[in-house]
């Protein structure tokens, strides 16, 4: 029980009650108020220095080398989180059912920076003589401490849902789950926005429809759709939509940041510039993804707003590919190692009993190799920049080939073996 003791000691010092203070309030007032980089280091510094002094209690039933093994895991624990996904997501599942949402967790290897905080924690912690006379008031703050270090506030949803035009300019409204809406103004149809003092007010039109053609109309009625009648709304078609194939894709970037995809649309606009065939440049409120905006000439992209930048629809280079498909890559790996675990029994046993040439082992293992890439990495890599049509294609090709290479490895495995009991 000593190093429990020690632990409730910690938590009892003066810096201690300063940090789990100070996180309370940057998480539940400083974010909210007046969120920065600033305020999002803040309660890394803050939250590594008690933490461990919680694991130690923890493990200090058991061990007395608890305060060295919290230690230990915390640093671990907070790399994960800031430098790969899958740390994030472990950590998300976790903590999701005991506080009832996902907690927003930035991929920020900057973040390990705040890791020197664990220097004067564990000063603090070889420093205190552990005692069994702890009182009321060590057990309190070991609550308070233990609420402050999980509940952590849901950073506040941003979104545009609402946009309006007068003359050449468009307003835009961004909306947060708390405190007032912002506004921004565009001066060339929704390319380039920039923060404004003005406020707008217009209802949310259902519909709007060319001026001087009156038989073109748009709407926007459902989820990541646009419609648009050419017979001034007797019937519709989809004009722009999320594509299907990128699903899968956006579900797994938008994770990273523990938010869901909100493309709306909620609200649209016409706009100038005005094309030659009169067309009007529509433009879209998207919710989290900024504006969706189609120029006259039939060509939509997406454009930030402030803060708010659209996902992309592939990756843009092949090493974030790997990164948003870590997952299917480390399964990959383990396959591909029992392979070759398989394959360097076989080759050893062929070499021991000079079956096969080392030229030829060298060149069975170079196959083996390119085999492995071909049928799993390269599909999931091709998929995530947007190469290939969707992601089944490219899951159903490194699973089919990862069994027939695992299958495959049996027979010579068999074959070796036989030839090893009957030279």
């Amino acid at each position: 029980m000593r190093p429990t003791y020690r632990a409730l000691q910690c938590l009892e010092h003066p810096a201690t009650i300063t940090c789990v203070a100070l996180l309370i309030l940057n998480d539940h007032v400083f974010k909210i108020i007046a969120p920065s980089w600033i305020t999002g280091k803040l309660s890394d510094f803050a939250g590594l220095f008690f933490f461990p002094f919680l694991l130690a209690i923890v493990f200090g039933v058991g061990t007395r080398r608890a305060g060295e093994i919290a230690f230990a895991i915390t640093a671990i624990w907070f790399a994960a989180i800031k430098t790969s996904p899958i740390g994030i997501t472990l950590t998300q599942d976790w903590l999701a059912p005991i506080l009832g949402y996902r907690v927003p967790i930035t991929l920020d290897p900057t973040d390990l920076i705040a890791l020197v905080a664990l220097i004067p924690a564990y000063y603090l912690w070889k420093t205190r003589v552990p005692s069994p006379r702890t009182n009321a008031r060590a057990w309190l703050l070991l609550g308070i401490a233990s609420l402050a270090a999980i509940a952590t506030t849901p950073a506040p949803l941003k979104g545009i849902h609402s946009v309006t035009s007068r003359g050449n300019l468009t307003y835009a409204r961004m909306d947060t789950t708390s405190g007032s809406p912002t506004w921004f103004v565009s001066e060339n149809g929704g390319r380039v926005w920039t923060s404004t003092t003005m406020t707008i007010q217009s209802p949310l039109p259902q519909m709007v429809c060319e001026p001087d053609q009156p038989d073109i109309c748009y709407r926007v009625i459902r989820k990541e759709h646009v419609e648009a009648s050419h017979d001034g709304g007797k019937t519709w078609s989809i004009a722009w939509q999320v594509p299907a194939e990128r699903q899968d894709f956006i579900r797994r970037a938008r994770s990273f940041g523990a938010l869901p995809f909100d493309a709306g649309p909620y609200d649209l606009t016409l706009s100038e510039p005005i094309g030659k065939n009169g067309l009007h440049t529509l433009i879209v409120a998207a919710g989290e993804q900024g504006v969706l905006v189609r120029a006259p000439d039939g060509k939509w992209d997406r454009y930030a707003v402030g803060e708010l930048t659209p996902t992309p629809f592939a990756a843009p280079d092949i090493f974030l590919s790997v990164f948003y498909t870590w997952g299917e890559l480390v399964t990959l790996g383990l396959v591909a190692g029992a392979v070759f675990f398989v394959l360097a029994i076989v080759l050893a046993i062929a070499q021991t009993r000079k079956r096969m040439p080392s030229r030829q082992a060298t060149l069975l293992s170079g196959l083996c190799m390119l085999l492995i890439v071909l049928v799993g990495f390269l599909p999931i890599a091709l998929w995530a920049v947007g190469t290939i049509p969707g992601y089944d294609l490219a899951e159903k090709l490194m699973w089919i080939g990862a069994g027939i290479m695992s299958a495959l490895t049996f027979v010579p495995l068999g074959i070796g073996i036989l030839r090893a009991r009957h030279p």
